[in-house]
């Protein structure tokens, strides 16, 4: 089986390793010619354009930023299913919107080009390590055919649904959680630290604690260092939580708690925090306080 790739960042690029890893033939395509000359290094074939990519890949991964690049990748002028063949298959893991995933699914399927939804989480480590969660909804056939390629890149790789765009819906919550969760962490710890507690015996007794949750774990660490290399920035977490407000509109379900954790991720991101990682949330919050969560030297 021959795969495709299409964007090549710090995922990208990693989930194509373990491509290879398990003996795949992979094909890769990115804008940044750099970004494919470094798949070429560890065995991968760079083509020069999507159409090459299109004839040459049974599978055909996509991992691109946002809806507008899927939509250039895939439906563009020389995109990839002009050059698909029927039977082919497309799997879509950029976070999107569910009707915008169904669209895209409704393209490919008029062609006979079979879709996947499938939305990953995890981060780098997780495409480092081969751990990522993959939400692949579609049908159960489809699934059958390339559950050896998603299991290639993700551990924990599972069939949720067979309706196109339950599986942005799967995703959908877990990002709101994890912002939810980060928006808890920066108000409670920046209160504790105003209060006069240090911020290494916060993490040692609340790590200890029944209210202790993953963002809290992994991230209040590397607050604590100012280490906010964007690993999931939070303009991303903007989009990812408007995407969640849309479906809960869409389906009528109240969402009072995402649409305020939209609003101060928009207001930190205002405040020149939107580049940063998730963690830097807490900076607008330290801002206000006038203190820094850091450990003194």
């Amino acid at each position: 089986m021959k795969i495709g790739f299409v964007g090549l960042g710090n995922m990208g690029y990693n989930m194509v390793n373990n491509l290879l890893k398990k003996g795949f033939e992979v094909y890769t395509y990115d804008v940044f010619e750099e970004a494919v000359k470094r798949t070429e290094e560890i065995g991968a074939k760079g083509v020069s354009c999507l159409g090459d990519l299109g004839k040459k890949a049974d599978v055909i991964l996509v991992m691109v930023m946002n809806f507008q690049q899927v939509q250039s990748v895939v439906l563009g002028e020389e995109g990839l299913l002009e050059a698909m063949d029927t039977d082919k298959v497309l799997v879509v893991s950029s976070t999107i919107a569910p009707s915008q995933t169904k669209e895209i699914a409704d393209m490919a399927l008029k062609k006979g080009v079979h879709y996947v939804d499938c939305p990953v989480s995890g981060g780098k480590t997780g495409a480092i390590e081969g751990t990522l969660t993959m939400m692949a909804a579609c049908q159960e056939e489809v699934f059958g055919r390339i559950k050896e390629v998603l299991f290639a890149m993700g551990s924990n790789t599972y069939y949720v649904s067979d309706i196109i765009g339950n599986g942005q819906v799967m995703k959908s919550i877990n990002q709101v959680m994890i912002a939810a969760g980060m928006t808890i962490v920066s108000e409670a710890v920046t209160m504790a630290v105003k209060s006069g507690l240090k911020p290494e015996m916060i993490y040692e007794v609340i790590s200890k604690c029944t209210g202790c949750n993953d963002v809290f774990r992994d991230k209040l660490p590397l607050i604590m260092k100012r280490d906010f290399e964007p690993r999931g920035p939070v303009d991303i977490f903007i989009k990812d939580l408007s995407i969640a407000l849309d479906i809960g509109r869409e389906v009528k379900s109240p969402m009072f708690v995402s649409a305020l954790v939209k609003q101060i991720f928009t207001w930190s991101s205002a405040c020149g925090y939107g580049q940063d990682d998730l963690g830097a949330l807490i900076c607008a919050y330290e801002d206000c306080a006038n203190i820094k969560v850091e450990k003194k030297q």
